[in-house]
């Protein structure tokens, strides 16, 4: 008969779960069919939104490097700061997303009047988005409520990066007064270090007669050129070594360099990655092949390399040599 419609029905406890209304009874079965598979994996304690965190996390561990890991686990911590670890994963819908959603937006960074923005509040959405699709793989949910959940638009960020000229002067202002920070910022920006490698670094891992650095990275160790140029500042690197380390006191006396001049010299991007950043672009404005980029920064996917071309592009012209922060 013309105008009947079906709907799959699952008997659960002493109810009933509907599927969605269908044209023909051969699409309500197959519906039926799928609610009942799912209902017969989901465990008989609905797992919270913390076990399934932890599902995710454990599956990181074993197949993406140490800094997503502690990414992922950084999100975590704030996340649960405004949710519940104890909740339902069934209960984590469309209005508990919305709830924390405006709870996020009602929260400043590290004390200061400045709110939280919306590129913050979407990396919580991506380890959101991790969750959910742990939880539709184990069945423990039917639909991924991010899809129906309107979140903040992601916002343009301001330059992050220093032209070789900013970082010429701000190396001449920092030696003035202190040759121990700039050899530490000189590293760190000849090399495009990040700040848990230059924290690794030690006296055996430098070559200077070779001009090679051993660099202990994130997920794998390799050597590295250096430029004649820097020889001097790690030779007074390994002169001043403490326990072995080029850079005594860890990645915390390294924030502390950084975020002492960022303050003095008022330059807010000023901090080891945001030299990183500029080494990149300088190379590319420069230059030099993306694949070439790539093994300089060390990216294991070129698409990482790639996220700065958007921003290198002037008349290319010279190579790595060309990076010359001491204009000699």
């Amino acid at each position: 008969m013309s105008g009947e419609v079906y709907e799959a029905a699952v008997r659960v406890g002493d109810g009933y779960a509907y599927g969605p209304v269908r044209q023909t009874p051969q699409e309500a079965h197959a519906d039926a069919m799928k609610m009942r598979r799912r209902l017969d994996r989901m465990p008989a304690k609905i797992p919270s939104v913390a076990e399934a965190f932890d599902g995710v996390e454990a599956e990181l561990e074993g197949n993406r490097t140490k800094g997503y890991v502690d990414w992922f686990q950084s999100q975590r911590r704030m996340i649960f700061r405004h949710l519940r670890e104890e909740t339902p994963i069934t209960e984590v819908g469309t209005d508990v997303l919305r709830a924390f959603i405006r709870a996020r937006q009602r929260d400043t960074v590290g004390g200061t009047e400045r709110a939280v923005s919306p590129n913050t509040i979407l990396a919580h959405r991506r380890a959101f988005s991790l969750v959910f699709k742990h939880a539709l793989q184990q069945g423990w949910i039917d639909r991924n409520p991010l899809e129906v959940t309107k979140w903040p638009r992601e916002v343009e960020t301001k330059r992050d990066w220093l032209t070789k000229e900013e970082l010429r002067a701000l190396l001449a202002r920092i030696g003035e007064e202190s040759l121990e920070d700039r050899d530490v910022v000189l590293l760190a920006a000849w090399t495009g270090l990040r700040r848990s490698e230059l924290a690794r670094l030690r006296v055996e891992d430098v070559d200077l007669d070779g001009g090679r650095l051993w660099i202990r990275g994130k997920t794998r160790s390799e050597d590295y050129g250096f430029p004649a140029q820097l020889r001097p500042a790690l030779e007074r690197l390994v002169a001043r070594a403490e326990g072995g380390l080029l850079v005594p006191g860890g990645p915390q006396r390294i924030t502390l360099v950084f975020r002492k001049w960022a303050q003095r010299l008022r330059e807010p991007r000023f901090h080891a990655h945001a030299l990183r950043h500029s080494l990149a672009t300088a190379l590319l404005r420069d230059g030099v092949p993306i694949q070439v980029v790539q093994r300089v920064m060390r990216h294991k996917r070129i698409t990482t390399t790639m996220i700065y071309t958007h921003i290198a592009d002037d008349q290319l012209r010279a190579a790595q040599d060309g990076f010359d922060l001491l204009g000699e």
